[in-house]
């Protein structure tokens, strides 16, 4: 198995699944949940579980082509994110400015691959995507996120998705 049979799965109708997108969304969403002393066990089991399933620990593949991989999870994430019309608009109707996005998913990132997993003691091992992931959107977003000028979005193509080498 290589890293991009690991990343994408071929559904029964013959579309692609990313399952890092996948996983990422998952730990977004666990992130969001509070942690107590009757979830805390149940909670690392998942995030371990979510750990193994982004490549973060027990990895048998190349450590640069895993970076590669969760850099481009990261643009795609981003550009969906970002994107102007699939943005979400406060209460349906009031348009978010380019800054407010930009520093929600900087907080989003911080949250779910820092803060979280270092509540449970596992933010040194999350420390590689979260470094990734930060890049990516400095690259990205960065400048919007200081107040200044538009994104560096290179046009979005998401025909790549499913194995191609």
């Amino acid at each position: 198995m290589n890293i991009k049979e690991k990343r994408f799965s071929q559904k029964k109708d013959g579309s692609w699944s990313d399952n890092f997108m996948l996983t990422y969304l998952q730990l977004k969403l666990a992130s969001e949940t509070k942690i107590s002393v009757f979830n805390r066990k149940l909670k690392e089991r998942e995030i371990r579980q979510m750990m193994e399933d982004l490549c973060v620990t027990g990895s048998p593949f190349d450590p640069e082509e895993v970076r590669a991989e969760w850099k481009d999870m990261t643009e795609r994430y981003i550009h969906i994110c970002y994107d102007p019309e699939t943005r979400m608009k406060l209460y349906g109707i009031i348009k978010r400015k380019n800054e407010a996005v930009a520093w929600q998913l900087l907080k989003e990132i911080e949250r779910t691959t820092k803060t979280y997993p270092g509540l449970l003691g596992l933010e040194e091992e999350f420390a590689p995507l979260y470094d990734v992931m930060m890049e990516v959107w400095n690259d990205i977003l960065g400048d919007v996120g200081k107040g200044s000028g538009q994104p560096v979005l290179s046009p979005y193509d998401p025909s790549p998705y499913g194995p191609t080498s």
